[in-house]
């Protein structure tokens, strides 16, 4: 029978690791997610797929299924990829990355400015500012999800110009249609690249 004082000692022990485990150091997550998005403005594939961890999970509204690992990643070799294709500038300020202590996460914003293909021969420029929630674990990102500061209409009514964006930003329809697109194009880069 364990005595209290060495009851209270283990489960005092065993809460520092679960806890050490679960919420990394504030500046070492802060460090891991400005890697991470270094790396992504610098438009260089290999720095972020190393600044993450091999089960990385991406979510937005876009691309809300996709699967950890090579796919999550494969998104982003992606659109790193086809920059020539899209002009895709990333840009961030470091010192909007923020540690949330109750949970461990880190908040970050960064603005995705790029030629989005709307399809019938045509492109529209997107100017799209981010908040992006990271979990760090061992000093590589884990888990990344997207929130669009302009809301989904906001990005659509962008990305289907001038025309059909303002009819179908709010459309029912448009989101599945975005999110099937995607996913294709997504799957016929990942069937011709590793990531």
């Amino acid at each position: 029978m364990m005595f209290p004082r060495a009851a209270a000692l283990a489960l005092f022990a065993g809460a520092s690791l679960v806890s050490a485990a679960v919420i990394p150091r504030a500046d070492d997550a802060v460090a891991a997610v400005t890697n991470f998005l270094t790396a992504y403005s610098n438009m260089d594939y290999d720095a972020l797929k190393a600044a993450a961890t091999p089960d990385f999970h991406f979510q937005d509204q876009a691309f809300p299924k996709l699967h950890p690992g090579s796919m999550s990643l494969g998104m982003f070799h992606w659109f790193i990829s086809d920059q020539s294709n899209t002009n895709m500038k990333v840009t961030f300020d470091p010192s909007t990355i923020t540690f949330n202590s109750s949970d461990g996460t880190i908040t970050a914003h960064y603005v995705a400015d790029y030629d989005f293909d709307a399809g019938f021969g045509s492109k529209n420029h997107v100017v799209n500012p981010i908040t992006a929630t990271y979990t760090v674990v061992d000093g590589l990102v884990k888990d990344e999800k997207d929130t669009y500061d302009l809301g989904f209409s906001g990005w659509a009514e962008q990305a289907l110009g001038p025309t059909l964006g303002p009819l179908l930003k709010d459309s029912a329809a448009t989101l599945p249609f975005i999110q099937v697109a995607g996913a294709g194009k997504l799957g016929l880069f990942l069937l011709t690249h590793s990531s």
